[in-house]
């Protein structure tokens, strides 16, 4: 099933940094000008999701490499199974270091350089994952909420999100027929929690949403909008 899409690439700071990427024919970039230091993530994919009108959008941050069949497998899931969320990888993600990621680039073998190699690279965290990409139906996903922007900042905002999914009666799709992997970059004040409070906080919601029920889960949204 060949995938027709566009990409959409935002990049929010005080001065954009990828200028360039305008040039590519296939991209659309958007630039916004925000000065605090925090990088609030989930209020940036909702305003994407919002933007996009196509009917199912794929949230990929940009240090993340899998392969066509993964992604296409999650589509689908999404289209003729009717889920509202699925994840294109297997829970596993291999992180490279810098050198292992510049090998990569160099190699221009594409994805199956990397799985030949998974024994060279370390397993995220060394436990299993949900986050880097997700595809949703976004209609479907905006009326449970889209993102919680009540997390600020670096946080728990992939946990929250499938276990808000599936308290509202949507289980997410896993595509379990291989891993995802993370590329190295340099890691700024907003790649870990910024401070304690702010950590605390993110916890605290996460928490908050998974002791609700699916009625008060509910109400809770709806609060989000108002």
């Amino acid at each position: 099933m060949p995938l027709e899409s566009r990409i959409v690439l935002l990049e929010a700071d005080t001065s954009a940094c990828c200028m360039e990427c305008k040039e590519v024919e296939t991209l659309e970039y958007l630039f916004v000008y925000d000065p605090d230091a925090v990088f609030h993530k989930t209020r940036y994919i909702n305003q994407l999701l919002e933007y996009c009108q196509t009917s199912i959008v794929v949230i990929w941050d940009a240090d993340i490499i899998l392969p066509y069949e993964q992604l296409e497998t999650a589509v689908k899931a999404i289209v003729e199974q009717r889920y509202i969320v699925s994840i294109p990888y297997n829970r596993i993600v291999w992180t490279l270091n810098a050198k292992q990621s510049i090998d990569y680039e160099e190699s221009g073998e594409g994805y199956f350089y990397l799985l030949n190699r998974t024994q060279c690279y370390s397993q995220m965290m060394g436990k299993c994952s949900c986050g880097g990409v997700l595809v949703v139906n976004r209609e479907g996903y905006l009326k449970c909420g889209g993102d919680n922007e009540k997390l600020y900042g670096w946080g728990p905002e992939d946990v929250e999100r499938i276990h808000r999914m599936e308290i509202l009666g949507y289980p997410v799709y896993w595509v379990n027929s291989g891993p995802l992997f993370h590329l190295w970059h340099p890691r700024g004040k907003n790649s870990w929690f910024i401070s304690e409070e702010l950590a605390f906080a993110n916890r605290v919601e996460l928490i908050r949403v998974c002791n609700m029920e699916r009625e008060e889960l509910v109400e809770y949204i709806n609060s989000w909008r108002k």
